[in-house]
């Protein structure tokens, strides 16, 4: 594991491998890296309502100018934007 090497300055081999997910196994560290994964998703929150706000803007555009088909291609394409970003986020 690159992230137990760097941190204890050791070199990336097996034993870095066995230690570091050793470490994976901690209750303690488990809580951590959820923790940071948390946070990391609530910093992101403006950004994405950003996003959300520009692709709604850009698809009521589309409707009153009578492109119909390409604002719900740009909706089905955010739809799978959307569904691709949340398998990605933790799950507690």
């Amino acid at each position: 594991m690159a992230a137990y090497a760097r941190a204890y300055g050791r070199d990336r081999d097996a034993s870095s491998r066995v230690n570091g997910r050793r470490l994976l196994t901690n209750a303690n560290i488990q809580d951590r890296i959820a923790q940071i994964r948390h946070e990391a998703v609530l910093k992101s929150l403006p950004m994405l309502q950003q996003v959300i706000n520009d692709a709604e803007r850009k698809a009521v555009e589309r409707i009153r100018s009578g492109s119909f088909r390409q604002a719900c291609e740009a909706a089905g394409r955010f739809a799978d934007m959307v569904i691709n970003l949340a398998d990605r986020l933790p799950s507690h």
